[in-house]
């Protein structure tokens, strides 16, 4: 009964990712020799140049939505897979036939989600690790917290967990649409408890540091920016400066810059954190997926057929 949304929801993110290898395949061929070229012919004059300036242009272009719309493939794709595929059967009638017919309720669920899940963990890993491939290719530097959720099994992890949030809310709404929409809203709540939690957390764990010049670049996380007295090591936030110094801050014309006697400052995340956060919130997932799982099966197992 699933087979369209499967042949979509799975063949979508498959796609998207044998796109995406493609993409930084290209990007390996056009970015490298294009950085030659502006050490060996700044001006561009030669037609190998001049067409690998062309591709630089596209390519990013074309890359840089489909990169960010990875962090959403899981969540759409878990919803619309894993809402209908016991709600739509409650809702034709065919489940309480089923589990007449079934020699266990339990085994007909797992019959039913176990495939769907295992399909739809292929597609997102593949989806992930193609994903960083194309970011790794488009920016050219290690991957962080900019790129957050963005990559790697965690994708996975993501889709499973709204897939089995999905199947319970099916099992007790009974009817597609219902089980959708709230399990929608469900995962928006759960996001945005994820996201503000792992906020907070970063920010009590930050640190302030001296930035010298190019460190503005390399910092990944970045949750406020001041001075640091050379004399004390006092920091002082660029709130605070432009407060008590009001000309001297106007006055300053590039981010480096400090006032006199302070040294440019700010509260990072080191970017050897990042694993841990992203092991922490692959955590929050797995657990809403155990959870789920194990009220599904609670609730197979007592419900009554209607």
């Amino acid at each position: 009964m699933q087979r369209w949304e499967l042949a979509f929801l799975v063949g979508g993110p498959m796609l998207l990712g044998l796109a995406l290898l493609g993409l930084s395949l290209a990007l390996d061929a056009v970015l490298p020799p294009l950085r030659t070229c502006f050490e060996e012919d700044p001006a561009l004059l030669t037609a190998a140049c001049r067409s690998l300036s062309g591709w630089s242009n596209i390519l990013p272009t074309v890359a840089a939505p489909m990169t960010s719309a990875v962090g959403f493939v899981p969540f759409a794709a878990g919803i619309l897979l894993g809402a209908p595929l016991v709600a739509r059967e409650l809702e034709h009638r065919t489940a309480p036939l089923a589990w007449s017919l079934a020699s266990s309720r339990v085994r007909w669920l797992l019959g039913r989600v176990i495939p769907v899940a295992v399909l739809l963990a292929v597609a997102l890993l593949l989806l992930g690790q193609a994903n960083e491939s194309a970011l790794v290719a488009l920016d050219g530097q290690e991957l962080g917290f900019r790129q957050f959720g963005l990559f790697g099994p965690i994708v996975a992890v993501r889709g499973l967990a709204v897939v089995a949030l999905g199947v319970v809310v099916g099992l007790v709404a009974e009817c597609v649409l219902p089980a959708i929409l709230v399990t929608a809203g469900l995962i928006i709540g759960l996001v945005l408890l994820i996201t503000h939690g792992s906020s907070e957390l970063q920010r009590a764990q930050a640190e302030w540091q001296v930035m010298r010049d190019g460190d503005w670049k390399t910092v990944h996380m970045m949750w406020d920016s001041g001075f640091r007295s050379e004399e004390t090591g006092e920091i002082m936030t660029y709130q605070e400066a432009y407060e008590l110094y009001p000309d001297e801050f106007n006055a300053m014309t590039d981010v480096s810059n400090a006032l006199e006697g302070w040294e440019p400052a700010a509260r990072v995340l080191p970017a050897d954190r990042f694993d841990d956060f992203v092991l922490m919130e692959s955590g929050v997932y797995v657990l809403v997926f155990l959870l789920a799982g194990l009220v599904t099966l609670v609730v197979v197992r007592v419900r009554r057929p209607a």
